[in-house]
């Protein structure tokens, strides 16, 4: 399906330009400041988005200056490897949730793109869910996404070449031992193939203000981090890759939908750095590190700056859902918490061609906005 590059084998670092988004990347280090190339068979299907501040006009509608501002990033570098396998292999995701079901749509896509449309349709999406839900499991089946409930999955002893786990921490007191008992499911000797593991951005240990790449100093600390840094550690040994990811967001779901819903006082400080990534682009994340990821890397993603707590609702409010909604209040102070940090994905977006399509969480309230006015 996909040709999959090994490190060091294949591929040859060059000197890259500076990264178009996100911080500068961090000077010293060995990886940042260098990309890899793609084989020479391969073809770079790539288009450049236009600056959005070339098209003023007052003849441009709202509606077309979103449909420019989309597909520039929709077209954002995808890089196609020459078809292999039609039918594609097999994926297993742990974890079909919100991002799990979008990273099946993405590698459908991707499978499109690379061997035409018969290799979407005959695409196998394994969904692992922890219990049968019938309304939700004729929900998947309808997306294209088989569910099977991990128990049964662990009973089997199937292999599968390509493996996501992105199931969230949330209610399991051995997380790291399932993220163990998944690779187990990885049949890393195939042909072709990746375990990626989807971790998140908290477990770095910055939190005044500093700029933080995949390599700064974690957290080893706290308790939630240890847990997350133990499951990436089992991954890394086992070759697989780990995409630390920044705040997810959706239109109703992230930080902003709670801090606009709650009644409560909120004791977080409203000047606290608050780094964001969209669902969607999260998901051609992953997508893009099981194509195209390093054995044993840790990436990140993160859009382009990260807002503080105070202007995350501000923005928010100005999406019609939330345009009632007062500005929170936010009671916590210097002394109760750090500024946070911000995120530097300048080695990820080289590393495995990927770019958010939305820049900042204001870009994302502009696209709601432009949508609601249609």
């Amino acid at each position: 399906m996909f040709a999959k590059a090994r490190r060091n084998e294949h591929f040859h670092p060059e000197k890259a330009p500076p990264s178009a988004g996100g911080a500068q990347a961090t000077p010293g280090s060995p990886r940042h400041g260098h990309r890899l190339l793609v084989p020479a068979a391969t073809v770079t299907w790539r288009v450049d988005g236009p600056d959005m501040k070339m098209w003023t006009a007052p003849t441009l509608s709202l509606l077309f200056l979103a449909l420019i501002h989309y597909a520039a990033g929709f077209a954002a570098e995808w890089r196609i490897p020459p078809p292999i396998i039609n039918p594609p292999p097999p994926i297993m995701i742990v974890g079909a949730g919100v991002l799990g079901r979008l990273a099946a749509d993405e590698w459908r896509t991707a499978a499109a793109v690379s061997s035409g449309p018969a290799a979407e349709v005959a695409c196998v999406v394994i969904g692992v869910v922890r219990k049968a839900d019938e309304a939700r499991d004729a929900e998947l089946r309808a997306e294209g996404i088989a569910p099977r409930i991990r128990a049964d999955v662990d009973a089997s002893k199937d292999k599968y070449p390509y493996v996501l786990f992105c199931a969230s921490p949330g209610g399991n007191d051995d997380y790291a031992g399932s993220v163990k008992s998944a690779l187990k499911l990885w049949d890393k000797d195939a042909p072709e193939g990746a375990f990626v593991f989807t971790s998140s951005a908290g477990v770095y240990a910055e939190d005044a203000g500093g700029v933080v790449t995949e390599e700064s100093p974690v957290d080893e600390e706290s308790p939630r981090a240890a847990r997350l840094l133990e499951a990436e550690e089992a991954v890394i040994a086992a070759g697989g890759t780990v995409v630390r990811l920044a705040g997810l967001y959706l239109a109703e779901r992230g930080a902003h939908n709670y801090w606009l819903t709650t009644e409560n006082e909120i004791k977080q400080r409203p000047d606290g750095l608050i780094n964001q990534i969209h669902y969607r682009d999260a998901a051609r994340c992953a997508v893009a590190a099981l194509l195209r990821g390093a054995p044993g890397d840790v990436l990140l993603a993160a859009d382009d700056k990260p807002l503080t707590r105070a202007q995350i609702c501000e923005e928010a409010r100005r999406a019609p859902k939330f345009a009632d909604r007062p500005q929170p209040t936010f009671s916590g102070d210097a002394e109760t918490s750090g500024v946070g940090k911000v995120l530097d994905s300048s080695y990820t977006r080289e590393s495995i061609s990927w770019e958010p399509r939305f820049k900042t969480f204001a870009d994302f309230v502009d696209m709601e906005m432009m949508t609601a006015r249609r």
